[in-house]
């Protein structure tokens, strides 16, 4: 086996630790044993460029690893270690192995600040840091990545302002991702420049909806639920047009819901927690909307019984078309963990095809 190149053992349910063994393969070139049960901290002959393992350029080591992060090879192009145990910082170093395009260590237990080196990594197209206990603000050595395509942060701890830099310089971003951290300010009005955008989740922080978020045509997932946002939902919105997904629920929003175009295609629960939104979708009826257009009171009895039919069959098929839209409204404005639970399931969703796309992209070096 010593002029092995490729080892995949992913999704047979192997329990254990490596054997110190397979760092002696030193014509590997992908590793991927991801999806087992294998724990333990990585054999030190795993570890680093010190080793015979020289000519590795794919590591997918998801499992119950620990301890800290193992730094990969020099030849390393995509480095997967998500779903384990490992923690303490990312290695300062990180930005020294600059032939990585893929980084993934989401899901993990790291802790500390975002190292300035990963900003050197100027190849760098998929990074996935989320679901870990991450702090400080984003770095700004970020803005020398301009081939990224997907941005994935969330779910840490990480503060201040998001930069008005993130807007520029990404051409090639379709996946941002900066939900659930601890953001505060506005919005920036940078983030309608990303106009390969796919994907955008900023929900769970602070801001304003910026006007021109029109701009963003490509944009098929768009998340703004859990901030404080205020003011009217933007007229602009029914303008993107290859939207599949929109979460603006659990906000301040007011006003009327420009409801024409393609924001007819969703419906009340993308909007609910709102008190102060109304008209269609939702069942609040906006002000001066209200309007009785009922003028048979005191008329002839000439017509009565088609009149009455003729009022009464919009009147029914339009209970009913409200009673689809108030019940998960209910559920949701109600219970507010359930429509939490019912998003997160679609944001796995966008995550599990992002994720798909860049194991098939590693298949071609």
């Amino acid at each position: 086996m010593k002029f092995l190149t490729h080892l995949d053992l992913s999704g047979n349910n192997v329990e254990g630790g490596i054997p110190s063994s397979v760092g002696k393969l030193c014509n590997l070139e992908y590793v991927d044993i991801s999806s087992n049960k294998l724990d333990g901290t990585l054999p030190e002959i795993l570890q680093g460029a010190h080793n015979c393992l020289s000519s590795l350029q794919s590591l997918d080591f998801s499992n119950l690893f620990e301890g800290p992060i193992p730094c990969p090879t020099y030849t390393t192009r995509l480095l997967d270690l998500s779903n384990n145990k490992f923690f303490g910082p990312i290695p300062s170093d990180i930005g020294d192995y600059d032939r990585l395009k893929v980084i993934d260590l989401s899901k993990n237990n790291l802790s500390g600040k975002i190292p300035l080196s990963l900003g050197q990594l100027t190849h760098l197209q998929i990074l996935h840091l989320s679901d870990n206990n991450l702090s400080g603000e984003i770095p700004e050595t970020f803005r020398n990545l301009s081939s990224l395509e997907t941005l994935d942060l969330g779910k840490n701890r990480l503060t201040g302002k998001i930069p008005q830099w993130i807007g520029g310089g990404f051409e090639s971003l379709e996946i941002l991702n900066l939900r659930s951290n601890s953001f505060s300010g506005e919005l920036p009005s940078s983030l309608s420049n990303l106009s390969s955008l796919q994907i955008l989740d900023v929900s769970g922080n602070h801001g304003v909806i910026p006007e021109n978020i029109s701009n963003l045509t490509q944009l098929e997932s768009l998340d703004f639920s859990s901030n404080r946002l205020s003011g009217p939902i933007p007229q602009s919105f029914g303008s993107l047009s290859f939207l599949q997904y929109l979460n603006l629920s659990n906000n301040d929003f007011s006003g009327k819901i420009p409801y024409k175009d393609h924001m007819t295609t969703f419906e009340a629960p993308s909007f609910a927690g709102n008190p102060r939104l109304c008209g269609p979708p939702l069942v609040v009826t906006c002000p001066g909307d209200n309007k009785d257009g009922n003028s048979s009171k005191g008329g002839t009895s000439i017509g009565h019984h088609d009149s009455f039919v003729d009022n009464w069959f919009p009147l029914s098929v339009g209970l009913g078309f409200a009673a689809g839209l108030l019940v998960p409204f209910l559920v949701m404005a109600i219970t507010k963990s359930w429509g939490d639970a019912y998003f997160g399931l679609v944001n796995k969703v966008f995550e599990r095809i992002a994720l798909f796309t860049y194991r098939m992209r590693r298949a071609t070096p």
